[in-house]
């Protein structure tokens, strides 16, 4: 967007971000000061990046909790209010049915907020069409190509790049690759490679996307299986 003259107002969630603001998800006075922020602002379209790391409230009472969640959904609502497009992007969606009705209805309210909802995947995207009751006439959900802004850094071939990676060039290669977080099930993969006895060597090549207790001690466990 850079590129095309576009100007880009970021909202990072980590203070230490490159993004124009950082706003903490589980903070009432983060939330609070990051709509004071956005409502004097206005732009022709918005994007969020959903998780399921998004409703996470932080420890505390239930009513902290709730208010919390309720912040979230209206943070989201002032960007939707200064915004002409708000497009969600949805990178994880659970939809089992273990969510409780207070997550599902925040999950509905700020799906509502969208005037697009992008998916990486017909699976993913007629898994959330069912859980949502979305009928066939929304024309909001739509199915994107996961790949569609990646630019390749690398032109050579496999035995190229191995060279250039330090990989072994006659060994068979398996590679997970993406944040490191429970969902992702790097540690099971460790265990069925070592439990199938193959030729082959496993690469995880990925880091935490925040630094959230939980998924600290994942990655420390993750560590651990691979260096016993």
């Amino acid at each position: 967007m850079r590129s095309s003259g576009d100007i880009v107002y970021s909202i990072g969630l980590l203070p230490d971000s490159s993004a124009s603001v950082a706003v903490n998800l589980a903070s009432i006075r983060s939330l609070l000061a990051g709509m004071l922020v956005l409502l004097p602002k206005l732009f022709d379209q918005a994007t969020l990046h959903f998780v399921e790391g998004f409703f996470a409230t932080g420890p505390g009472s239930r009513f902290r909790r709730l208010t919390v969640l309720c912040l979230q959904i209206l943070f989201v609502a002032a960007i939707r209010l200064r915004s002409r497009q708000l497009t969600i992007q949805v990178h994880e969606l659970a939809t089992n049915e273990g969510l409780g009705r207070v997550r599902t209805l925040a999950r509905r309210l700020l799906f509502g907020l969208a005037t697009r909802i992008d998916f990486h995947t017909a699976q993913e995207l007629n898994a959330a069409a069912r859980h949502f009751g979305w009928r066939q006439a929304d024309a909001r959900p739509r199915l994107v190509a996961h790949d569609r802004f990646f630019k390749a850094a690398f032109e050579g071939d496999q035995a190229a790049a191995r060279i250039l990676l330090g990989l072994p060039h006659d060994q068979f290669i398996f590679l997970c690759i993406g944040f490191v977080q429970v969902h992702k099930g790097f540690t099971a993969a460790v265990t069925a490679m070592r439990a199938s006895g193959a030729d082959a060597h496993l690469y995880i090549v990925g880091a935490p996307r925040v630094p959230a207790p939980e998924i600290l001690a994942y990655r420390d466990q993750l560590r651990r299986l691979v260096e016993a």
